[in-house]
């Protein structure tokens, strides 16, 4: 459960940050907030893990945790990417495999979590993958649109998934 507040801290700061100009494209010359956003892919990486052995094996769907390790590669590559050269593409390129991943969770956690909890998580992992092709394929100007318009969506959905695998969490623990 720590950990879901760990990356909904996260997805909070991260997002207060880049809709303050302090993070991304606008950011002023020389801001070394890049290193807040590059540290949260720890959290979020353990998460992952995380979620991944919560799903008992004889209960997850084939290749489950093999999605859930390369994601977690991929998060840990790129926050070291970040910390090293400051924000790229690559953060939200990365978002192609955590969209592929949130829709491996959401068919995996459906046992796990309340019947309301699957739409919105495949809501945001549909969003997520969007996301991820929009700044690997489009233009600046269609990106930049559905960052402005339809990542309030994405961001929702995610808090709301992110609780409802926290109160998996804890449900795990009480049964233990």
């Amino acid at each position: 459960m720590v950990v879901s507040f760990l990356v909904i801290a996260m997805f909070v700061v991260t997002s207060a940050l880049w809709f303050a100009g302090q993070i991304g494209d606008e950011a002023p010359e020389g801001s070394k907030w890049y290193i807040v956003a590059a540290l949260c892919g720890l959290p979020f990486a353990l998460w992952i893990q995380l979620t991944c052995r919560l799903v008992p094996k004889d209960q997850a769907k084939p290749g489950w945790e093999f999605v859930s390790t390369i994601a977690t590669i991929v998060v840990v590559i790129v926050m070291v990417d970040q910390l090293q050269n400051g924000l790229s593409e690559a953060l939200s390129q990365q978002n192609i495999i955590i969209g592929f991943w949130l829709i491996g969770l959401t068919v995996n956690f459906r046992p796990l979590v309340p019947i309301w909890a699957s739409p919105v998580t495949l809501v945001w992992a549909v969003l997520t993958l969007v996301d991820g092709f929009l700044h690997a394929l489009a233009a600046k100007d269609v990106w930049h649109w559905y960052d402005q318009t339809l990542f309030p969506i994405s961001f929702l959905a995610a808090l709301i998934s992110i609780v409802a695998i926290g109160l998996a969490f804890r449900k795990a623990a009480a049964q233990e």
